[in-house]
């Protein structure tokens, strides 16, 4: 079983960003989102992600989540 811990997926999920891979970056960061849902960066990050891939509703759930976190 993996217990990696979100902070590293998160770490992950933002190397994934930097490097253009917006699939695995919103693979990690829905992990992330997974185990915790207010998490603020994870969903900027998934945001980000899924706008770069045109999923445009879950795009605006997580940026608006982002948001409301800050």
């Amino acid at each position: 079983m993996n217990q990696t811990l979100p902070h590293d997926q998160l770490a992950r999920a933002a190397q994934a960003f930097q490097q253009q891979d917006w699939q695995r970056a919103y693979q990690l960061s829905a992990q992330v989102l997974r185990q915790t849902p207010n998490h603020t960066g994870a969903n900027y990050v998934a945001g980000l992600a899924a706008l770069q891939l045109q999923q445009w509703l879950q795009a605006l759930d997580c940026l608006q989540k982002a948001a409301q976190l800050e």
